[in-house]
């Protein structure tokens, strides 16, 4: 991931900027070797004439409970300035609340000064913190992307699909693991990832990015992992088809258990959905499982309703009512 702005470049921190870390800030330079730290958390900041670096900026740590991130800025002497400060953090704050999608942004640096904090609109509310949420960036800035949600879990954020999510998503596509269920054979080429995310980020009026459909985010290694939604607005009967898959790595540890309960709640509370529906491939029993334990019940089965490849597979369908969801958790 690179950002460029007017006099600078930033670039992913690597095991080499080390040095940099350690001569701006002694007490963050075991970033740079946390096996833990996210690899697209910090940035490495780069003249863009030169390619110097001079400084670090990003958020450090993993993103927490509440979907925040403490923030990381130090810039060398001889660039210590608020307006060189605040073009960095212009560029970084859409990458973070656009991109990333945390939920806020949390400064206790003494790298930004009160009043570039303010200017950015951070709440100097609570020092020695200065928090910036993103539902306030987002009005600040009238981002077209004003409507989108980042949903809350323990361990994850839902949050809107990005550009830069493509190599993800084709690594799952091109995943014959992934795919063993899915509605077509795995990707062999990039250009057929990229048409499936270029319909993903159509803009539009059934644009559905980070409203019904999802990336699955982990907070705790900031990456990607999987994505769960309905690929197209709610049908007049307010009824939606969910898909979802996870990258096999991630498999086996309640994520997207977590990730579906999550969806349910934000698609019957928030979008006024009446009913989800399933199209299970019948030999995928996991599937199966994870649905039923959310409230999902069988209304069917079919034969040959879909060709995959050359070979024809069958259907189960399943759905879940608003009404049946609200009783589960009334229980």
């Amino acid at each position: 991931m690179i950002l460029t702005t007017e006099h600078f470049m930033l670039r992913a921190v690597e095991p080499s900027d080390v040095s940099i870390l350690e001569a701006l800030s002694p007490a963050h330079s075991s970033l740079l070797t946390s096996k833990s730290e996210p690899s697209n958390a910090l940035f490495t900041i780069l003249l863009k004439d030169t390619d110097e670096p001079v400084g670090i900026a990003g958020i450090k740590g993993c993103i927490d409970d509440n979907g925040n991130a403490a923030t990381l800025f130090h810039l060398t002497p001889d660039h210590s300035d608020a307006l060189y400060s605040k073009e960095i953090w212009d560029k970084l704050l859409p990458y973070f609340f656009e991109r990333v999608c945390v939920l806020g942004l949390v400064s206790s640096e003494d790298g930004l000064d009160l009043e570039l904090l303010k200017l950015l609109g951070f709440d100097a509310a609570s020092p020695p913190e200065y928090t910036l949420t993103r539902d306030v960036w987002m009005r600040r800035a009238a981002s077209k992307y004003i409507n989108t949600r980042t949903i809350n879990t323990k361990n994850l954020l839902l949050r809107k699909y990005s550009p830069t999510d493509t190599p993800f998503i084709h690594s799952c596509m091109s995943n014959p693991q992934v795919m063993t269920y899915w509605s077509t054979l795995p990707h062999t080429d990039e250009s057929q990832t990229n048409a499936w995310m270029a319909t993903v980020l159509k803009e539009g009026p059934n644009n559905v990015n980070g409203i019904l459909d999802f990336i699955m985010h982990h907070k705790a290694t900031n990456q990607a992992i999987g994505k769960i939604g309905i690929y197209q607005p709610l049908l007049k009967d307010g009824s939606g088809e969910v898909g979802y898959f996870l990258h096999p790595e991630f498999w086996g540890k309640g994520f997207m258990k977590e990730a579906m309960q999550a969806f349910l709640e934000h698609v019957f509370e928030g979008k006024e959905a009446t009913v989800i529906k399933a199209d299970v491939d019948p030999r995928n029993a996991a599937s199966m499982r994870l649905l039923e334990s959310v409230g999902f019940v069988e209304t069917g089965r079919e034969e040959r309703t879909l060709l995959v490849g050359e070979e024809w597979v069958d259907s189960v369908y399943l759905q879940l009512s608003k009404q049946a969801f609200e009783a589960r958790k009334a229980c």
